[in-house]
């Protein structure tokens, strides 16, 4: 759960500090999204 938990503060700064054009919104929502429900799996 620890390493989920760290991935997820991970992925947010990632996706944070992407630029739009090598992200789309919808691409950052879905990859939000699954990290999270993964976490509440588990």
């Amino acid at each position: 759960m620890c390493i989920d938990i760290a991935y997820n503060v991970f992925e947010r700064q990632v996706l944070a500090a992407a630029d739009a054009r090598q992200l789309s919104a919808r691409t950052w929502r879905i990859a939000r999204r699954r990290s999270l429900v993964v976490l509440g799996r588990i």
